[in-house]
């Protein structure tokens, strides 16, 4: 009698997403493509308040597309961790799956992390955040600095998670209360779940074979606020310490914003010419890549000083 193939986990992908609706939809049918069985996974996508149309075209692919259900979720604006809570509160699945709406999971990226899952040491996995080949400059100066990477290459465990590429016990996260929603902007709160998983002792497995694409930021804003909420997200991962030390880091952050101003202006080009001269970088992007080096230190040191004021000002109000 032939043996019957074994019965996959049921996993919820949760995708938050607030205004970016074209990118959305190709992250949408990047999962319609996945090898996993169609019956062993939904996808729940959680609309944070979009206003560019994005509720109503969630709403409309709701229900089973190509075998897969779709199920639209829709909250007032709060950020991704409170979206994703509302997604790990309403998971069917034994498992969930995180992704954002600018990233393209690879046809096998929900089978290799489920398969990873079966380390018995570790109670997460994280998959391979690949950079999209750029075409503007700033595009092709975030590959450069591999913005929003995440390898997992050469090792077995990691110490970080980042939930464009990840998947934990359903069971797990709601024990420990899902993301701080103190975090309102995406930049800190997986950083945080991660640390906290870890703190249970728990371990957090790499899986390099599961793979997202992240595309590429195309426009100098979308690029600094990034780097800006990175920052903030930073400081308030320090949120615990005392008073004292937090004035030392806001110090010490406004410090970094006056050199790197300094720097911009007087360094980049010396840089620029030094990245060209060494073969690093081609003429065209030799000197642009070092004004948006600096650039982005510069939004990412005021994202941590502007973290660390809020934090005091709510210590001081409470």
């Amino acid at each position: 009698m032939p043996s019957s193939a074994p019965v996959q986990p049921c996993v919820s992908v949760v995708i938050p997403t607030y205004n970016r609706l074209s990118l959305l939809m190709k992250a949408v049918e990047c999962l319609k493509a996945q090898d996993y069985p169609v019956e062993c996974f939904e996808v729940i996508i959680v609309d944070d308040g979009s206003t560019d149309g994005t509720g109503e075209w969630i709403r409309s692919v709701s229900g089973r597309v190509r075998g897969i259900e779709i199920r639209p979720l829709i909250q007032h604006h709060g950020g991704p961790a409170a979206a994703r809570n509302l997604g790990i509160e309403e998971a069917r699945g034994d498992l969930i799956a995180f992704t954002d709406d600018d990233c393209l999971p690879q046809p096998n990226w929900l089978s290799c992390l489920v398969l990873g899952l079966q380390d018995q040491a570790c109670a997460a996995t994280a998959g391979r955040i690949a950079c999209a080949e750029g075409v503007g400059i700033v595009s092709r100066f975030c590959e450069y600095m591999q913005f929003n990477t995440q390898s997992g290459r050469g090792e077995t465990y990691i110490d970080e998670l980042n939930t464009a590429n990840a998947l934990c016990p359903t069971e797990l996260l709601r024990s420990i209360g899902g993301f701080d929603t103190k975090f309102r902007w995406p930049g800190g709160e997986d950083t945080d779940l991660g640390n906290r998983i870890r703190a249970l002792g728990h371990k957090i497995r790499a899986c390099p074979s599961a793979v997202v694409v992240h595309t590429g930021r195309d426009s100098l804003s979308g690029m600094c606020q990034a780097y800006y909420d990175r920052g903030k997200g930073g400081a308030y991962l320090l949120s615990n310490r005392p008073r004292i030390k937090l004035a030392v880091r806001l110090c010490v952050s406004l410090g970094r914003i006056l050199w790197n101003s300094i720097c911009m202006i007087c360094v980049s080009p010396i840089n620029g010419l030094y990245d060209l001269l060494s073969g690093r970088l081609p003429f065209r992007d030799a000197l642009p890549f070092g004004v948006l080096r600096y650039l982005k230190k510069l939004a990412k040191y005021s994202g941590h000083a502007a973290g660390i004021v809020g934090i005091v000002g709510q210590g001081i109000r409470s």
